[in-house]
């Protein structure tokens, strides 16, 4: 299907990088009746397709995109199905989408922070799978139970040690505000996107000076930073690194069948509590803003409050800043650097 809905060697020629959905191959909402982790890496022998990261990477690079150009996408987040039989390996028989999430509130999908609480507090079994060519998956001590497969950090690992064994560009994700941003799991917080920044970016050079970006004009040159944040692949030859961030964020998450994604490109992790998360009484420094001029970054990298705004903030590379917006009714924690509830910020903006 890529090969009839896309030119992949035209857009070899004309996009600086694609994102590749290696996420979403099952789902409850389309294979009710079949449990199966939604993100292979590799093709398992009970496979009957070719629904696997793997194989899409090698088809996208023999359609003419360079290795570089490809970011593979990691999921945050699992799909759940109801279970109909004793059996829980996968391909397991179910009826349908498993419980809905906590906070998500949706049937037959779960973000990585309900799972890892799930197992943690709720005495989910977690099986993984010795071939690392899935994920783990977990399923609940209910009748019927409930079960979901997903990554998780070691997962994450294995895939990003993928993506520079491949020459790719980096690797993407969907969607950071379903990592355990508060860290419920008592495993760090956003475990998932520091396994996958920490293995990406483990020999990675950190420039003076801001890069560039080539235009489609040749001989022409922009330091305007693009969208997206990329980790960078250790294997790809580079001396200066790019460092921004996507910053949408929903009010809910995307159901699994959404095709935007939130992408991660190059080395810097930025935090974004999502709108679902749980509400918290942890409170943080009463901040008061005052508006001013042209912002100057307080140091060249990191994330830091607007003065004039409580809902925006500045991410800062190499000097450079470039001014983020949190989703709607949302505040920057400068404390915690991420957007929060404004209850737990205490932002006041004075004129």
């Amino acid at each position: 299907m890529t090969s009839i809905g896309y030119d992949v060697l035209i857009m070899s020629q004309k996009l600086n990088f694609i994102n590749l959905m290696t996420y979403d191959f099952h789902g409850a909402s389309w294979e009710p009746t079949v449990a199966d982790h939604h993100s292979p890496l590799r093709k398992r022998p009970t496979d009957p397709s070719n629904f696997n990261s793997d194989f899409a990477v090698n088809y996208c690079i023999t359609k003419g995109m360079p290795a570089s150009k490809i970011n593979m996408g990691i999921p945050v987040y699992g799909m759940s199905w109801k279970l109909s039989s004793t059996n829980i390996a996968p391909p397991a028989p179910a009826s349908g989408g498993g419980a809905a999430g906590p906070y998500t509130g949706m049937p037959g999908f779960m973000a990585y922070y309900e799972i890892c609480s799930a197992v943690r507090s709720n005495g989910w079994q977690v099986v993984q799978d010795p071939t690392q060519a899935i994920g783990p998956y977990a399923v609940s001590p209910t009748s019927p139970k409930t079960w979901v497969g997903y990554d998780d950090p070691a997962m994450a690992i294995v895939k990003s040690n993928y993506i520079l064994s491949k020459g790719l560009g980096g690797g993407m994700v969907w969607d950071i505000s379903m990592d355990d941003f508060r860290n419920t799991c008592v495993a760090g917080a956003n475990p998932i996107l520091t396994a996958i920044s920490n293995t990406l970016n483990v020999s990675l050079t950190i420039p003076t000076t801001p890069s560039t970006l080539l235009t489609t004009k040749p001989a022409v040159t922009t330091t305007k930073p693009i969208s997206t944040t990329k980790f960078a692949s250790t294997t790809k030859p580079t001396t200066t690194t790019r460092s921004t961030s996507t910053q949408k964020i929903a009010s809910t998450p995307k159901p699994a069948s959404t095709t935007k994604k939130t992408t991660i490109k190059q080395k810097s992790t930025t935090k974004v509590a999502p709108t679902t998360a749980k509400a918290t009484t942890q409170a943080t420094r009463s901040t008061t803003r005052k508006p001013s001029g042209t912002f100057t970054c307080p140091r060249p990298n990191g994330l830091f409050p607007d003065p004039a705004s409580c809902s925006s903030f500045y991410s800062c590379s190499n000097g450079t800043p470039i001014k983020m917006q949190c989703g709607t009714g949302l505040y920057f924690n400068p404390t915690l650097l991420v957007c929060d509830w404004p209850s737990n910020v205490n932002c006041t903006v004075s004129g």
